[in-house]
């Protein structure tokens, strides 16, 4: 008889911690339903604000459109790189851009206001075209530095040798 009462403990035990996986699960499965519209969208590993809608996307740029403040927008952005280095929030006359200088997959996010009070949120990839135009920006300044350092050599040192001829001719 003991025995009997044993196994039905046992069994209700069993029961009931059945109940509790399935509630479980039940209550695990509406909180990730109901949360899943609060996830933030990603682009290139960059993390996207909530509530936003997607005006354009290709492989190298995002534009989304928002209803809200762009300050709003770039306070979610530092809080979200914080830790990151090499990362620079500039204000640019109305448009605040945050440029990587480092090796992200993303080489900078706008966040402007247009003409109708939307925020827009720009995030764009690095691009060849970008990267070998600076290099040749700088290839060419460079030989302008030196030819304005040249010619003002040249004509320093023609005033020099002009002043010594005249000295020597005095003499």
């Amino acid at each position: 008889m003991g025995c009997i009462k044993h196994k039905i403990k046992i069994l209700s035990r069993a029961r009931k911690m059945n109940e509790a996986k399935a509630i479980a699960m039940v209550v695990g499965f509406a909180l990730l339903c109901c949360s899943a519209p609060a996830w933030a969208d990603t682009f290139l590993g960059l993390d996207t604000p909530p509530g936003g809608r997607v005006v354009s996307k290709t492989d190298h740029q995002l534009e989304m459109a928002y209803d809200q403040d762009p300050a709003t927008v770039r306070d979610f952005y530092e809080k979200f790189l914080k830790e990151e280095v090499d990362v620079k929030f500039k204000d640019r006359g109305g448009k605040i851009v945050v440029e990587d200088h480092d090796s992200r997959p993303w080489h900078s996010i706008t966040i402007d206001k247009d003409e109708k009070g939307h925020t827009g949120l720009t995030i764009r990839k690095d691009s060849w075209g970008w990267i070998v135009g600076t290099l040749i920006l700088r290839f060419f300044g460079v030989f302008a530095v030196l030819l304005v350092l040249y010619l003002a050599m040249s004509i320093t040192g023609a005033i020099v040798s002009r002043a010594v001829k005249l000295g020597e001719a005095k003499k």
